[in-house]
């Protein structure tokens, strides 16, 4: 209950006793007649909104093609109510596309799409697209003829760019590059496309929108053997954060951007993989928690909105969260053999993840400490990808 002070016209002194009962709100308006309070009104709000906690864009199969699967983009509300589909598949068995990426101020999202192709590239000629969030003005960015994009898009925190990884084909029809890992960046609109960085994945945006973290093996190793990089946001100034010549991928920088958060298989057990995190210049580096169960893989961390909790997943065990130390290691879920990141609620108070608990991927919700969970489609088909869409949230 909270006691808020009004100040009348008439010089009186009112007070808004407001008291909460589930989703309904009731106010009661009170008035200071000599010296004694006098409830003269009760009102009863409309029953309140939940709070908005933006929609849930991911890709759902919509093609059944044997070893491969066609996809498209669908949306819905935090709570699994209306499931829109955004897409139509260019290529309908192909699996044309990244996961969805929404823009920073939540209104667009970016993918890629198959094209036609009159060459053979192996992946697949893929392009960059951009849409509205209600699924319209789907728009080409690029034009490159490109090998298959291994990875979502990711956008600069002001909107105006996009990061990406794949290659480009000459003037003679001939791929550049001997893999689809090079990191471009390109305008919005289509204008401006460069090329930042060889040989490199992951590009991330600090969150001050200066620099890039990607992972390169610009040492001369197998990209498998690749570390962490940082950049500016022009591609000068490159940087290696880690040197210890282990498998370091999926950078995530923290809320602030002091921090970076990263797997590693720097264990000496093969095919291990674990949680560490350094400052931005590189220093300080040190190891979470190891993954709770041994020869897993690592989901990439995904940092809660406020920067003090982390979650992860092994893949074929389960969900966890831990803090930013390392320290207090949960356990939320089981057996969630997808290895798909869970993906925290604009307000932290929510965790989306996948899980194949029911025979085939859907999407689930449940509180921040693994309670509440609760299914959200129920297609049947395979749901994949989650990006939730980002929204300013008032406490």
């Amino acid at each position: 209950m909270a006691e808020v002070g009004v100040d009348s016209a008439d010089g009186r002194d009112y007070r808004r006793l407001i008291v909460m009962h589930g989703q309904r709100i009731t106010f009661l308006i009170s008035l200071l007649v000599g010296g004694a309070w006098v409830f003269s009104i009760v009102l009863a709000a409309a029953a309140a909104a939940p709070a908005h906690t933006g929609r849930l864009a991911f890709l759902r199969e919509t093609a059944n093609c044997g070893l491969s699967r066609g996809t498209d983009i669908y949306v819905m509300n935090s709570d699994g109510s209306r499931q829109t589909r955004l897409t139509t598949k260019g290529r309908a068995c192909t699996p044309d596309r990244t996961p969805p990426a929404w823009s920073p101020n939540g209104t667009s999202i970016a993918f890629s799409r198959g094209v036609s192709c009159s060459i053979s590239t192996g992946g697949g000629c893929n392009e960059l697209f951009l849409m509205n969030a209600d699924g319209s003005g789907q728009r080409q960015l690029t034009r490159n003829r490109a090998e298959y994009y291994r990875y979502p898009p990711t956008w600069s925190p002001d909107g105006k760019r996009l990061a990406f990884v794949g290659n480009v084909i000459d003037k003679n029809g001939q791929k550049t590059g001997s893999c689809p890992c090079d990191i471009f960046v390109i305008n919005v609109d289509g204008s401006g496309q460069r090329k930042l960085a060889t040989n490199a994945v992951d590009p991330v945006w600090s969150p001050d929108g200066r620099r890039i973290a990607f992972v390169s093996n610009r040492h001369g190793g197998a990209l498998l053997d690749g570390e962490i990089y940082v950049m500016n946001a022009d591609g000068s100034h490159r940087k290696a954060l880690s040197t210890d010549r282990a498998q370091d991928s999926l950078p995530v920088w923290s809320p602030d951007g002091v921090r970076i958060l990263f797997t590693s298989a720097l264990s000496s057990t093969p095919g291990e993989y674990e949680l560490y995190v350094m400052t931005a210049n590189g220093s300080n580096r040190k190891k979470l928690e190891r993954s709770p169960v041994d020869h897993s893989l690592l989901s990439a961390g995904a940092w809660s909105p406020d920067g003090k909790m982390i979650a992860f997943q092994t893949f074929g065990h389960g969900i966890y969260t831990m803090s930013a130390d390392g320290s207090g290691q949960m356990t939320l879920t089981r057996a969630e053999a997808n290895g798909v990141p869970p993906a925290w609620s604009p307000n932290g108070k929510t965790i989306a993840f996948i899980s194949s608990r029911n025979g085939k991927s859907e999407i689930y919700v449940m509180n921040a400490d693994g309670s509440s969970q609760k299914r959200l489609t129920t297609s049947y088909k395979v749901d994949d990808a989650l990006a939730w869409q980002p929204v300013r949230y008032v406490r």
